[in-house]
């Protein structure tokens, strides 16, 4: 929405808030700003730092002793003569279920994501495939998801 350039401050702004980090959603936002170089719409990118931190917690997922948390987790897999990879936006391993969510600062959609945003989709469940091949997470419910930070809202993906 506000470019390639805000979306990263804002993915890195919620890795510093979730990770503790950061004690507040400006001051990560503050901190991603001196990597990324953001220099317009930083309110914004504050809010939506703001919406998601809350969207994660009332979820559940933030880390505690029961919750496990990873951000920017790297994945690969060779399949079908191809090397399939990439960074999941946010992992959270709760009992046993795997909670797989991708950040997003597009516009929200209306209704189904799919329909909106069909590639999003495919992202988070080739990666959710991905994850699948991983012998020591077998047995693990999965459960995906786009967190699109506009409106603070995951929208479920099936996987």
């Amino acid at each position: 929405f506000y470019g390639p350039t805000f979306g990263e401050t804002v993915h890195k702004a919620i890795a510093h808030v979730v990770l503790g980090q950061a004690p507040d959603a400006p001051a990560a936002v503050g901190m991603a700003v001196t990597l990324t170089g953001l220099d317009r719409n930083v309110e914004h990118a504050v809010e939506d730092v703001l919406r998601a931190h809350r969207a994660l917690s009332d979820a559940g997922l933030l880390p505690d002793p029961g919750t496990t948390v990873r951000l920017e987790y790297p994945v690969a897999l060779a399949e079908g003569g191809k090397i399939l990879g990439g960074y999941i936006d946010f992992l959270a391993l709760r009992a046993d279920t795997l909670h797989l969510l991708d950040f997003k600062t597009d516009p929200p959609p209306a209704g189904d994501p799919g329909a909106t945003y069909p590639a999003y989709v495919d992202q988070v469940r080739t990666y959710a495939r991905i994850l699948a091949a991983v012998p020591a997470l077998a047995g693990l419910t999965p459960r995906l998801g786009l967190l699109f930070t506009g409106d603070g809202r995951i929208r479920e993906v099936a996987p």
